[in-house]
């Protein structure tokens, strides 16, 4: 939010904490009649209601993600491109692009691999979809979409409803999950799995068979992102020690729980060990554990790292309570600028919700209870204490702790902030409409901000290349028989340019090796021709049935009489009008 208006948000929450905390002024304020009713009737309508107002999160919540979908954010962002052409090959033929038979990692960058979990399941829409921005993008909607229902029931188990309906309102309009809903980055699968398996263990505490699947879906988080192999173990040996010496679980199911998650974690483990050991490429069956003899990624672990162990923690600190409690910064992939992920007069809410959740569940342990006074269940509120306990480890020991390697910090402290402002509210009802209100000015200004113009700009990077997203689209229906595409000097910029070629053009990964010919019975190398920014100016040949992908400053050099030129934001697609069919004169863009 705007400056001033975000501190004055802020320094009023913190008012109304602490107001809450005294006993004296909640009684004050609770004997003057006219509040006291007001706020009684919000609790009758928040109770009488409670469905209706889950009804109208849900409702929030799905036009703050499918408005302009998927269209918004603009472009595509190499590592989602990147997942969807693996997805498309591993639909195909069940191997990734480069022909490895189900790899328990993906190739990614080579010196940087790829998680692999987000690729696998956006399979089983490819095996029935074409690739397109639809396809690429729906895996994660639909799994960002089921999340706000896990996250209801998680808050729900911890401490009742009306918390829970506090987390699902606070999750719908929030614009960290509102961007990572929009994006299909592979990283973002980290956050919602853990959501994901932490539920189904609390489920587990009572029904025994969901304490096994909790396990499982344990096992799949690791192979959501690379910082789950020193995060997650972490946070299950937390969990089995508690469990255990609080006799909710017994050896045998505690061996059983162990067996079940190596199972599922063990191809993803052994390729850890496989790279961190210096062994050749194993295989189990078809499933296939990679040496990567180019990654650098082992740099990205405080031990490794090429600086001072006590400098680089100190680092990671002030940078992930930047990024957390202090709300500062921008990334235009995880936030919406001036909101920041959490909203930024959320912060101290993180703070103090912690606090107070960790003395109440300590005051209720402590005394034998089950549940505390105010409906706080001892274990399920050690899960989400272990849960932000060990994503705050993570974030110390990843090199740069920027959104994009935090993310997995970000559910847990969106409850604790809940809990926070489920206090406010619980102490003093009226308390609730001010803080509603804030919320609801925020969530508006948020959703007035991701649908305006300056969002388009922020998200338009050298990642995600909205003009060059937009003409290779369009070319895909054109007749050519040659395409050339201006691309950046970076070798990332070329990799992250052929990948869209590759997926928005449904280039199989046995087309691009050269394997087989594509569908005009060239060879992919014969029909596909990359030029760096740095290369003379295009050739063109009005004669030739050539497509031209480029950027605006390239279309100086075209003659407009004899090309049909068209100008997509910051890219440009040109193509001789002789062959350009009619129905397709005008379309995909500015046509000049």
């Amino acid at each position: 939010m705007p400056g001033l208006t975000g501190f004055v948000f802020g320094f009023a929450l913190i008012v109304l904490f602490c107001l809450s905390l005294s006993d004296r002024c909640c009684a004050r304020l609770n004997a003057l009649r006219p509040l006291r009713a007001a706020g009684d009737a919000l609790h009758r309508l928040a109770r009488r209601r409670y469905w209706l107002l889950f009804a109208l999160a849900m409702a929030a919540a799905l036009f703050l993600r499918l408005y302009r979908w998927p269209n918004l954010p603009a472009g595509a962002q190499c590592d989602e491109v990147m997942s969807g052409v693996d997805a498309y090959a591993l639909a195909l033929y069940g191997t990734d692009r480069f022909g490895t038979s189900l790899p328990a990692m993906l190739w990614g960058w080579g010196y940087g691999q790829q998680s692999a979990f987000l690729a696998y399941f956006s399979s089983l829409f490819l095996r029935f979809m074409e690739p397109s921005l639809v396809a690429l993008r729906l895996p994660m909607l639909l799994l960002a979409l089921a999340s706000l229902v896990v996250l209801w029931d998680f808050a729900r188990r911890i401490a009742g409803r009306g918390y829970a309906l506090i987390a699902l309102w606070f999750c719908a309009v929030c614009p960290w999950h509102i961007m990572l809903s929009r994006w299909s980055i592979d990283a973002n699968t980290f956050s919602l799995m853990l959501l994901f398996s932490c539920d189904a263990l609390a489920a587990g505490l009572g029904r025994r068979p969901m304490l096994y699947v909790s396990m499982a879906l344990f096992g799949l988080t690791m192979y959501t992102y690379g910082i789950a192999v020193y995060s997650v173990p972490v946070l299950l040996v937390a969990l089995a020690a508690y469990l255990l010496l609080r006799g909710k679980v017994r050896p045998l199911q505690l061996l059983a729980c162990v067996g079940i998650y190596l199972v599922v974690a063990g191809p993803l483990l052994m390729t850890m060990a496989v790279n961190t050991f210096g062994w050749e490429t194993m295989r189990l069956g078809p499933i296939t554990m990679q040496f990567f003899s180019e990654s650098e990624r082992k740099q990205d672990i405080i031990f490794f790292a090429n600086e001072p162990f006590f400098q680089r923690l100190f680092g990671d600190l002030t940078q992930y309570l930047d990024n957390t409690l202090l709300q500062r910064g921008f990334a235009e992939n995880f936030s919406v600028r001036g909101y920041h992920t959490l909203f930024t007069f959320t912060g101290p809410m993180m703070l103090l919700g912690g606090l107070l959740l960790w003395r109440r569940r300590r005051t209720g342990m402590l005394r034998g209870e089950a549940c505390t006074a105010d409906g706080l269940r001892v274990t399920e509120g050690y899960i989400l204490l272990a849960l932000m306990a060990s994503m705050f480890f993570a974030g110390l020991c990843t090199v740069g702790g920027h959104i994009w390697r935090i993310n997995g910090s970000y559910f847990p402290l969106l409850l604790l902030a809940c809990y926070a402002l489920r206090f406010i509210c619980r102490r003093v009802r009226i308390f609730a409409l001010p803080v509603a209100l804030m919320y609801l000015v925020a969530a508006v200004g948020c959703g007035v901000t991701l649908f305006g113009e300056r969002t388009l700009g922020d998200g338009n990077t050298v990642t995600t290349r909205y003009g060059e997203t937009n003409a290779l689209i369009a070319a895909r229906d054109l007749p050519f028989e040659h395409m050339y595409i201006r691309v950046g000097d970076d070798e990332d910029e070329f990799t992250a340019a052929e990948l869209r070629v590759l997926y928005f053009h449904g280039i199989t990964a046995a087309q691009w090796r050269g394997e087989e010919p594509l569908p005009s019975g060239k060879m992919y190398v014969d029909t596909y021709e990359y030029w760096g920014e740095s290369d003379w100016a295009f050739e063109y040949d009005v004669e030739e049935n050539a497509a031209y992908v480029l950027r605006p400053s390239d279309l100086e050099t075209f003659d407009a009489e004899g090309f049909t030129l068209m100008r997509f934001y910051d890219g440009a697609l040109a193509y001789p009008t002789q062959f350009m069919p009619q129905d397709l004169l005008m379309e995909g863009g500015d046509a000049s």
